[in-house]
């Protein structure tokens, strides 16, 4: 017979995320009947809100340590609700492992975690970027600068706005043109 299973109100998470996951969207669909908030924002307004009650219920002391502080509670709904909200958790949590240097996957780079995904290094870049932009952090090993960033972004803006200038039209574009249309 399988276990009756624990929720965060019984004083320990499961051993399953998903559970939990699953637990706080189950209570959201029955907080509102059924009809979730109709904005992203309301959304993660109300995972952050849900999130922080099963943190305070969870009891004033786990295994002797004093109770998370509002700022610590606050982080970790925040970091709920984007993994919620994520089209890819998995690889939003590889990228917050690189970005805070966790050392969960050691010496996993941009590339391999893009790799991994089938995306563009450009995007776990800029994951990664969002991630030291929100949380105020430096950016990790491996990662370029705020300022080389804009650097490279202000050349390729000048290398398109050059290739835009000197552009020119085909030289049988005339021709074709006419061709089609018969004039």
């Amino acid at each position: 017979m399988p276990s009756a299973k624990k929720s965060p109100r019984d004083g320990y998470w499961p051993a399953d995320p998903e559970d939990t996951l699953t637990d706080i969207l189950q209570e959201a669909i029955d907080r509102w009947g059924g009809n979730l908030p109709a904005t992203l924002g309301e959304f993660r307004a109300a995972v952050a809100e849900i999130a922080l009650d099963a943190l305070g219920e969870a009891g004033p002391a786990v295994a002797g340590k004093e109770a998370l502080s509002k700022r610590e509670r606050e982080t970790i709904a925040r970091l709920v609700s984007e993994f919620i909200e994520s089209k890819n958790p998995r690889m939003v949590a590889q990228c917050y492992d690189f970005t805070f240097q966790l050392g969960l996957m050691m010496g996993r780079s941009q590339t391999a975690i893009a790799d991994e995904h089938g995306v563009r290094k450009a995007t776990v870049s800029k994951i990664c970027r969002t991630i030291v932009k929100n949380f105020g952090v430096a950016p990790a090993r491996g990662m370029k600068s705020p300022k080389a960033v804009a650097t490279y972004r202000a050349k390729m803006l000048t290398k398109h706005a050059e290739r835009r200038r000197s552009h020119q039209p085909w030289a049988m574009a005339g021709a074709f043109a006419e061709g089609i249309t018969g004039e």
